[in-house]
C-alpha cells in the first residue's frame, strides 16, 4: 500500500530540496532488506554507494554497484514533487512521503508501493550474527 493511502504526506519540491540536495541519505529496500547510500550534489548529479554484490543487474538500470565503485554519477532533478533519477538513461520518478517521523519512497515502476525507507546512517553494513538486519541506532557517517 502506498504511504499516501496510509496517511503519509507527499513532499513538495522545496521539502525535497531541503532533504536531499547537497546531502547523502541512507536508503533501505524494505522488501529485500538491502541498504545503500545516495549522494545528491548541488550540481544535479547523484551517485549510489554500497549497493552490495548481491544486487540484481536488471538491463534497465545497468551495473549500479560498479558505477558507485568507479564514482560514476548520473543526473537527477526535482520536479512536481518527484525526485527524478536516471539509471542507464532510464528515468525513474520517485515520490517521497513523510509518515510520522519517517520518510518512505515509492518509485514509479513499482506499482505505487513505497518499498524504500530513508534510514539513519549505517555504521555496519553486515549485521553480526544474531543482530537484526536494520540500521544501527544513533549511527553516524
Amino acid at each position: 500500500m502506498t504511504e499516501e493511502k496510509q496517511g503519509g504526506a507527499a513532499l513538495t519540491d522545496a521539502q525535497l530540496n531541503e532533504l536531499l540536495v547537497g546531502k547523502f541519505i541512507w536508503v533501505q529496500n524494505n522488501v529485500t532488506g538491502g541498504r545503500f547510500k545516495m549522494i545528491f550534489t548541488k550540481e544535479g548529479q547523484c551517485i549510489v554507494y554500497f549497493v552490495g554484490r548481491n544486487a540484481a543487474l536488471p538491463s534497465e538500470v545497468g551495473n549500479v554497484a560498479q558505477a558507485g565503485y568507479q564514482g560514476t554519477t548520473s543526473p537527477y532533478s526535482i520536479n512536481n514533487g518527484k525526485l527524478v533519477t536516471y539509471l542507464q538513461q532510464t528515468p525513474f520518478e520517485t515520490g517521497i512521503y513523510k509518515l510520522g517521523d519517517k520518510y518512505y519512497a515509492a518509485r514509479s515502476n513499482e506499482f505505487g508501493y513505497a518499498n524504500y525507507e530513508i534510514i539513519p546512517p549505517v555504521v555496519n553494513l553486515v549485521p553480526k550474527q544474531g543482530e537484526q538486519h536494520g540500521p544501527a541506532p544513533g549511527g553516524t557517517d
